[in-house]
């Protein structure tokens, strides 16, 4: 199955620690592109779509580092949503990793017309690394989830997109 992997090598890269199997995405991508094409010619499902899984590659690795990302293509609430929980990580003392991000599939689960705002919500499949240091315990746990993304584009009056939420698939 093809995947993007982000970040850089580490002691997991070569080891022998199992990632566990993808979850699958069901999608309704298929059905809203000539929806969403009649409505907003000018949006490319195929850009935006590398663009918002960059950014989730970017989120998740932000919180690798003690400061903020400059995500591109981010919500001003959604940045001090991430500004909120890295203070909070930092002031209980709490390291987080995820390493070997990889991105396996991301498919359209809703799309509404708002006015001239395309709002479209997707699921992406990712598995990683979880590495967690608290002051008294460190774990590392093989992990896959599925996470929803919320794009807001607009075409006028010029074209405009950004990720507006993100949010872990329970």
């Amino acid at each position: 199955m093809a995947f993007k992997l982000f970040g850089k090598k580490n002691k997991y890269s070569e080891a022998n620690v199992s990632v566990p199997d993808p979850k699958p995405v069901m999608g309704i991508t298929k059905m809203m592109l000539p929806l969403i094409a009649r409505d907003f010619p000018g949006f490319s499902w195929d850009e935006w779509k590398i663009c918002c899984e960059d950014m989730l590659l970017e989120y998740l690795s932000g919180f690798s580092n003690e400061q903020m990302n400059e995500f591109a293509y981010v919500s001003e609430n959604l940045k001090r949503e991430i500004q909120r929980i890295l203070e909070q990580n930092i002031n209980e003392g709490v390291i987080v990793r995820y390493e070997n991000l990889r991105l396996y599939q991301t498919e359209i689960i809703k799309y509404e017309k708002e006015g001239d705002v395309c709002v479209i919500q997707m699921k992406t499949s990712v598995t990683f690394i979880y590495s967690a240091n608290y002051p008294r315990e460190v774990f590392d746990i093989p992990t896959e989830r599925l996470y929803v993304m919320e794009l807001r584009y607009r075409e006028v009056p010029e074209v405009h997109g950004e990720v507006s939420k993100i949010v872990l698939d329970r």
